[in-house]
């Protein structure tokens, strides 16, 4: 085994980084619950839950009461400023570049 300085080993610094992102890009329990809550009042998140549940969608699909679309993107509904409030919690991040 040798040791290669960081720039050198880019790839492997990459997959590293990528757990690194995925554990901190997670959601929290209350904000799920209130996206659960909020694709309950959204006009267009209940026309996409019902096309799914029709089977006419694709790229749309619903997980523990959440509904995704392509490349697990999860759907945030426009409900209570959650959008606002999402994207405000996700730049606030000490992690945030």
């Amino acid at each position: 085994m040798e040791h290669k300085p960081e720039k050198a080993n880019t790839a492997a610094d990459a997959l590293s980084r990528k757990a690194t992102f995925a554990s901190i890009s997670q959601p929290s329990g209350e904000l799920l619950e209130s996206i659960k809550e909020g694709l309950t009042h959204d006009p267009t998140a209940k026309n996409l839950i019902a096309f799914v549940k029709k089977g006419k969608s694709r790229r749309f699909w619903v997980e523990d009461d959440l509904l995704f679309t392509r490349g697990q993107r999860l759907f945030v509904p426009y409900f209570n400023n959650l959008r606002k409030t999402l994207m405000k919690e996700c730049h606030d991040l000490k992690w945030a570049v």
